[in-house]
């Protein structure tokens, strides 16, 4: 099955309002390129976008299912947000569904995939440890077909030697092309039902003249009395001030 090839890792329905003729059907707007400092002038058809970005390689089924998924959750995304913008209380089931679309964006980016795939590398090589410590059965019965009779003593040293080579660089851990597509969906149900029930929701707002920019990732926000690994993205204390962000 077909589908498209250009993927947007920022929606379109949100570049939209970066214009000033957001109704447009590809509008102009406004970016910095961060290697030169320079604004340019582009249209949002080309930006923060990749060809076949979510495209699942390995799977079988539609390899394009990810984006039609995504596709289908901004769309949902956008009646809400622009509710919410026009001062509507949305329901606790939209609210889930807005918290959804909150989490994926933020998981979808570059940026964020490659956050993802070093934690996915490092997780990979610990239970890989675990594993071969865990393996003293298997690792005998390895080497009894393989050359007789073995003594504890060099089931043991095989071990170590696994072990060593998982803690250097002989034993590779690599997540592939679908775990980086599919790991922005992990725990996916869970962590955007936080975003909806457990969090405070801020919409900041700018009178004309004054304009505030953001980039293609979250807001980070510091927070002095936030937990140790809290008060950046979602997670921080109530006291966090908006006037700090």
């Amino acid at each position: 099955m077909s589908g498209p090839k250009r993927h947007h890792y920022v929606p379109k329905f949100l570049l939209h309002e970066f214009s000033l003729a957001p109704d447009a059907k590809n509008p102009v707007i406004w970016k910095l390129d961060k290697k030169t400092g320079r604004p340019t002038r582009t249209a949002i058809e080309g930006e923060t976008v990749v060809s076949h970005f979510y495209r699942l390689q390995e799977k079988t089924g539609d390899p394009s299912s990810v984006e039609r998924g995504l596709s289908m959750i901004e769309g949902i995304a956008a009646d809400h947000i622009e509710r919410l913008l026009k001062g509507s209380v949305l329901s606790p089931a939209e609210r889930a569904e807005a918290a959804t679309f909150f989490l994926l964006h933020q998981r979808r980016t570059p940026r964020s995939r490659h956050w993802a795939v070093e934690v996915m590398k490092h997780a990979l090589k610990l239970q890989v440890g675990i594993d071969i410590g865990n393996a003293e059965d298997k690792i005998r019965a390895y080497l009894q077909k393989e050359h007789g009779s073995v003594t504890d003593e060099e089931v043991a040293a095989f071990q170590d030697d696994l072990l060593a080579a998982s803690r250097g660089d002989r034993i590779v851990a690599e997540a592939t092309s679908d775990h980086k597509v599919l790991g922005i969906f992990i725990a996916g149900n869970e962590v955007a039902e936080a975003i909806a029930s457990q969090m405070t929701w801020c919409i900041l707002r700018t009178d004309p003249p004054h304009e505030f920019v953001i980039a293609d990732h979250p807001v980070c926000i510091f927070d002095a009395i936030a937990a140790p690994g809290y008060g950046a993205g979602w997670l921080s204390s109530p006291a966090v001030d908006p006037a700090d962000w």
